[in-house]
């Protein structure tokens, strides 16, 4: 796969390749690395992965793009020379405990620098201020991470993510702001398909009332033909994640959101907590039963497509070829 591939949008893994020509990149303040220092293709992927993300702790940026296996110490060496460098900002940390946050702005002038010279589009002046919600994009780049990684380990394609602003335009008529929108492609029996999925983080405790009348446009998006008419895809969940620092509450509000989905025949939700998304594989929050559905229990969102080995012996050998 093109490594550089990262650099424009997702799908191939990066390596730890030297950039040619990228030594000198201008003077920071904060530049205290080795004279030595070398841009990488992965750092260029950290970076466009900052820029579709905004904002990222070291840990999410490390299972996206570091291969599987104990790289802390490698991922957070290159994050420390890329904010040495003026290649990414942080975000203040309120105690030592606090994992690092990492970011764009205006106080990363090169790598602002670097983004605009490989063609990407500016990034507009909301996009360099500080953010308001740091910890609610946080939560929903947790999944949104994770979606990124499982879905090119298991060769799959992701041809589109929208962010809620960018979801605002063709959603205002439904009264509907989520969190994101993704699809996913993959082969089955040699025909692609393709599911698309509306992504909603909740870390604050909301009412029932709030979560009946959101379900409810969804149900009237999705079932009225709006959906399939705007988003060019028949296939539709949405994702209900709740997050929250006691596992007791979030896994409580679950059980909540399936009865009233149940109760107002919105099938095509689904419900997880965040601590048990992030527990799991990245694969396995697409194959794995981590999500509740209204009057079917714990689903995946996609069926595990059995291996040789796993195939019943009088039944027929029948291999689904993955999109690479």
């Amino acid at each position: 796969m093109d490594p550089k591939a990262w650099a424009r949008g997702v799908g191939a893994a990066p390596t730890g390749a030297p950039l040619a020509g990228a030594l000198g990149w201008g003077s920071n303040k904060r530049r205290k690395g080795p004279a030595g220092f070398r841009l990488t293709e992965r750092d260029v992927a950290v970076l466009a992965l900052l820029r579709q993300c905004r904002v990222l702790t070291g840990e999410q940026i490390r299972l996206c793009l570091w291969p599987p296996g104990p790289h802390d110490s490698r991922c957070q060496h290159r994050l420390t020379l890329l904010y040495r460098h003026g290649f990414l900002d942080r975000l203040p940390r309120l105690g030592v405990s606090q994992p690092a946050v990492y970011l764009l702005s205006r106080r990363a002038p090169e790598g602002l620098r670097l983004l605009r010279e490989r063609g990407g589009q500016p990034l507009r002046t909301q996009q360099l201020t500080r953010l308001t919600s740091p910890d609610h994009l946080l939560g929903v780049n947790a999944v949104r991470v994770r979606i990124l990684r499982g879905v090119r380990d298991l060769g799959w394609e992701l041809p589109r993510w929208q962010s809620a602003e960018e979801l605002r335009p063709a959603l205002r008529p439904f009264r509907l702001i989520p969190d994101g929108y993704f699809q996913v492609r993959r082969q089955v029996g040699g025909e692609a398909k393709l599911a698309g999925f509306f992504l909603e983080v909740e870390r604050e405790s909301r009412s029932l009332a709030v979560l009946r009348a959101k379900l409810r446009r969804y149900g009237q998006l999705f079932y009225s033909g709006g959906y399939a008419q705007r988003f060019e895809s028949k296939a539709l969940r949405v994702l209900v994640v709740y997050a929250g620092e006691a596992r007791s509450l979030p896994a409580a509000r679950v059980a909540r959101g399936v009865a009233e989905a149940g109760r107002l025949g919105v099938t095509i939700a689904r419900f997880a907590d965040l601590a048990s998304l992030t527990g799991a594989s990245a694969a396995d929050l697409l194959l794995a039963p981590l999500w509740q559905a209204p009057g079917l229990g714990p689903v995946s969102l996609f069926p595990r497509e059995p291996r040789p080995a796993e195939l019943p012996a009088s039944g027929p050998l029948q291999l689904v070829t993955m999109a690479s």
